[in-house]
């Protein structure tokens, strides 16, 4: 998935997208409704994908 992302020419907007609303509440669980049934500690898998892309992106760019 991270290949995907990082090959996508709207690997930004993608992102920002696919990050947007997962915060942690006060006891650091991610707040999003995708994590409703199953919660998960924040930074959840996807913000944590999400991040793991920019990283690279800004890697793979500066090289």
């Amino acid at each position: 998935m991270a290949d995907l992302l990082l090959a996508s020419p709207d690997r930004g907007p993608i992102c920002d997208r696919l990050a947007l609303g997962h915060r942690p509440d006060a006891a650091g669980v991610c707040g999003h409704p995708a994590h409703a049934d199953l919660p998960e500690r924040h930074p959840c898998s996807l913000v944590r994908l999400v991040t793991l892309v920019e990283r690279l992106g800004r890697a793979r760019d500066a090289a």
